[in-house]
């Protein structure tokens, strides 16, 4: 699958989302998140640190630990994360 970033310059070209401009994209929504709540409770500092240190790869593990934490067909975990193998998606199934 890939993703298109409409240009603000020119509404009707759209040009490719790469993994870097995700990846930044993704690192400005936690840093955004990190600093509210460190301007709503100091006392959050540390939950705003993880914030901050979260990435694109950290929301996608997270989204199929909790995949398979919910039982869903591993399978079906695999196709949604684009897995070639059933070996490599099956690390999200913990005894």
């Amino acid at each position: 699958m890939t993703l298109f970033l409409r240009s603000t310059e020119r509404a009707e070209t759209c040009a490719p989302l790469t993994r870097a401009a995700l990846h930044a994209i993704v690192k400005d929504v936690f840093a955004g998140a990190a600093s509210r709540l460190r301007e709503r409770d100091d006392a959050q500092n540390a939950r705003a640190d993880l914030l901050e240190k979260a990435s694109a790869h950290w929301l996608r593990h997270s989204a199929g630990s909790h995949m398979a934490d919910q039982k869903i067909d591993l399978r079906m975990v695999r196709d949604n994360l684009g897995h070639a193998s059933l070996a490599t998606t099956s690390i999200y199934y913990r005894p």
